[in-house]
């Protein structure tokens, strides 16, 4: 270990006596004394924060320009598992600042489950920066937190799922997510992939996804519409 990392440690336990001590920071002094380069003084101040549960004083620190995004990881995990009312507002601000290569499975899938219910486009063109076998599995992580989200607002993110820019190979993820992947047994799937459809004028598949009820009458209604457009 070398004398900078002891340092840090040492650091970080002096951290707690500044909250007992009546005089001068017990931690700045050692900083002066022992010459700490400033950003090992910056990654353990929001460590110690993170590790009280003050996740916005840490933000300040943890995602500071100077520092290299070590244990990315760890602190994307934190955050999201430890985010409150499912505000991921905090865990999403670091990623965006820090822009980490995240090296778990673990990690990406909490960090893309906190996008996904957060914001559907993002989700969406940050799964596209990944490998095409990663890439499919996330896009169905997308479509899952959708389908599965409960929130007051769950029909305009359906829709904002069903009328987003998919490319050939989204298009077709999504179709066999949703009539013969895991997703097919979801009350949601027919009616997403039917909405789907409706947005992209493809009203010939429309039959062979659902038939009668009241989408019958709907979907002529659409057709009507548009016939009497083209007149």
């Amino acid at each position: 270990m070398s004398m900078h990392h002891k340092y840090s440690i040492f650091y970080y336990i002096l951290l707690d006596f500044d909250q007992t001590s009546e005089h001068e920071s017990v931690s700045e002094a050692f900083v002066e004394a022992s010459g700490m380069p400033k950003k090992y003084e910056i990654f353990m101040k929001g460590l110690w924060y993170l590790d009280r549960h003050d996740f916005s004083r840490a933000l300040e620190y943890i995602s500071h320009p100077s520092l290299i995004p070590d244990f990315a990881d760890d602190i994307i995990t934190v955050l999201v598992r430890r985010a409150s009312d499912q505000d991921f507002s905090i865990a999403l601000s670091y990623f965006h600042a820090v822009q980490p290569i995240l090296k778990t499975s673990a990690a990406l899938e909490l960090l893309f489950d906190a996008m996904a219910r957060t914001n559907v486009s993002e989700a969406l063109f940050y799964s596209r920066t990944h490998s095409p076998h990663t890439r499919e599995l996330l896009f169905q992580k997308l479509v899952a937190a959708v389908l599965d989200y409960q929130g007051e607002d769950h029909a305009d993110r359906a829709a904002e799922l069903a009328f987003l820019p998919f490319d050939t190979a989204e298009e077709g993820w999504f179709e066999e997510y949703l009539l013969r992947g895991d997703g097919k047994t979801h009350k949601k799937a027919k009616d997403t992939l039917l909405i789907r459809k409706i947005a992209c004028d493809q009203f010939s598949d429309v039959s062979k996804i659902r038939q009668g009820g009241h989408w019958a009458g709907i979907l002529e209604g659409i057709k009507g519409g548009i016939s009497g457009h083209a007149e």
